[in-house]
């Protein structure tokens, strides 16, 4: 029995020590941290776009490393609405997506006083589902807009969506629409695709378990003496 207890808590703390994808989160460079071709990001865009990995001046929250992603919009002129994004598409082959999972996409987004959102300008989250060639419903999150609070990133999450059948792939975006020539840079950090049904308990969740079986084993040790 005690060598059956040995062996689980062991067996708790390889997941400790091991489990920081315990969220689920598949996607590469979610801080936006990395440059070149190790980023997982890509980019649809105009040419004239100032997508780009840059640091965030002015907005009053810690940021994890020293980047974050600025994304604006095309400036395509008159009263054209545009779309810039940053996307990465990640495989439903049964390794870390399968048919009937459940997902959302969720991150920080913040805009500043100096270069706020105007007009009818917004940037939010969005989860597309790749059937084949062709992009098959798409889930958003809300939207950042003008009326948002400036200086500070607020938290966004699409709700949470079920893969449906004979989907390929999911492309997880940070979109940016803008309207006319309305002005405005938006920024993005902590970005995550998370997969509920694939998760497994936090760190801090399986301490407490821990915690508790060594307390357990402890006492049955001391009746024993």
């Amino acid at each position: 029995m005690n060598k059956c207890f040995s062996s689980l808590t062991l067996c708790l703390c390889m997941l400790l020590i091991y489990g920081s994808n315990a969220d689920g989160d598949v996607l590469i460079d979610g801080d936006f941290e990395l440059n070149g071709a190790q980023a997982g990001w890509l980019y649809g865009t105009a040419p004239n776009n100032a997508n780009q990995d840059a640091v965030a001046p002015g907005i009053d929250a810690p940021i994890e490393g020293n980047e974050t992603l600025r994304i604006t919009g095309n400036f395509l002129g008159g009263s054209t609405t545009s779309f810039s994004e940053a996307y990465q598409e990640i495989a439903v082959d049964g390794t870390d997506f399968s048919v009937g999972d459940e997902i959302s996409l969720q991150g920080l987004l913040a805009h500043q006083s100096s270069s706020a959102l105007t007009g009818g300008n917004e940037a939010y989250f969005e989860i597309a589902f790749i059937l084949g060639p062709f992009l098959s419903g798409t889930v958003q999150s809300a939207f950042l807009t003008s009326e948002s609070r400036r200086d500070e990133y607020l938290f966004f999450e699409t709700v949470t969506s079920t893969i449906p059948e004979n989907v390929t792939a999911i492309r997880a975006s940070v979109k940016y629409k803008q309207t006319g020539n309305s002005t405005g840079v938006a920024w993005a950090e902590h970005v995550k695709l998370i997969n509920f049904t694939h998760a497994v308990p936090e760190p801090g969740s399986l301490s407490f378990l821990m915690i508790g079986l060594v307390a357990l084993a402890g006492k049955r040790r001391k009746r024993t003496c």
